[in-house]
């Protein structure tokens, strides 16, 4: 007894695949670019407005790819960034204002629908092929 498979539109289809490489990293670029901007967008709403040009000092750096991982960086490049992120003690040391935490908020945030947005980018990429 034996069964015999055409597996000709499997090679089809892998062939296929093998050529999406290019479009593949376009698509992670694309959508790890969509997930830092939001998270930015969240972290200046949270950061606090009295706090001189805090707000303007986020910054976002290019998509890096390394091998099988891509790199991307959110940052706030002002000097006090850190101290109204964790918080800290008053010039007197005799108390402690808390941080606010802009961007822990953000980066769990983004965390929660970070699959939706690449499935939602696989999505696009996929039905125009």
């Amino acid at each position: 007894m034996s069964v015999t498979f055409d597996v000709s539109s499997l090679k089809d289809f892998k062939d296929q695949l093998k050529g999406l490489g290019g479009i593949v990293d376009s698509i992670i670029q694309e959508a790890l670019e969509e997930c830092v901007a939001r998270e930015m967008r969240m972290a200046k709403k949270l950061t606090p407005v009295d706090t001189g040009n805090l707000r303007r000092a986020w910054r976002i750096t290019d998509v890096k790819k390394d091998g099988d991982s891509y790199q991307v960086t959110l940052y706030n490049n002002a000097d006090y960034a850190d101290y109204v992120e964790f918080g800290h003690r008053t010039i007197d040391h005799k108390n402690w204002v808390p941080g606010k935490f802009m961007l822990t908020i953000s980066e769990r945030q983004i965390e929660a629908v970070i699959e939706s947005i690449v499935d939602r980018h696989l999505e696009e990429a996929f039905s125009k092929l």
